[in-house]
């Protein structure tokens, strides 16, 4: 993956949308390397700032400090999902999520009263979100 700067990555990202089109369950649990130098797993709660043509789009990091430009591909005969990092920056300073698990985090602590991990928050979203599922499948059965 290339890391380039903050004003490059805009340009070579520009033609993104934020509509939201793709449906990235496919590759829910997917790693990727993420522009902070560790890999991420695609998760529900990820912020995707942007899509790009070619299934690519841009996910911003849980730690809230990095973008990446991430490539998505799927062989259907072999059934291998694999996401592909092309581009990451480092952002200046730390991007305020609207959507990612470190604002989950802070909606935890505002009704709890207590502090939570990012880990816990993500166990705990993912607990509640397999509670939905089951709720749905129930229903429509």
């Amino acid at each position: 993956m290339d890391r380039i700067s903050p004003n490059e990555f805009g340009h070579r990202t520009a033609d993104g949308t934020t509509h939201r089109t793709y449906d990235y369950t496919a590759y829910y649990g997917v790693a990727f390397e993420c522009a902070c130098g560790t890999l991420h797993s695609l998760r529900p709660w990820m912020e995707v700032v942007s899509e790009l043509p070619l299934f690519r789009f841009v996910v911003a990091c849980p730690k809230g400090h990095h973008l990446t430009l991430v490539k998505a591909r799927w062989d259907r005969d072999q059934g291998v999902r694999a996401l592909y990092s092309e581009l990451g920056t480092e952002l200046g300073d730390k991007r305020n999520s609207t959507v990612g698990i470190e604002f989950q985090a802070g909606l935890l602590e505002a009704k709890t009263g207590r502090s939570w991990s990012l880990e816990e928050t993500e166990a705990f979203m993912a607990l509640h979100q397999d509670a939905a599922m089951q709720r749905r499948r129930a229903g429509a059965e």
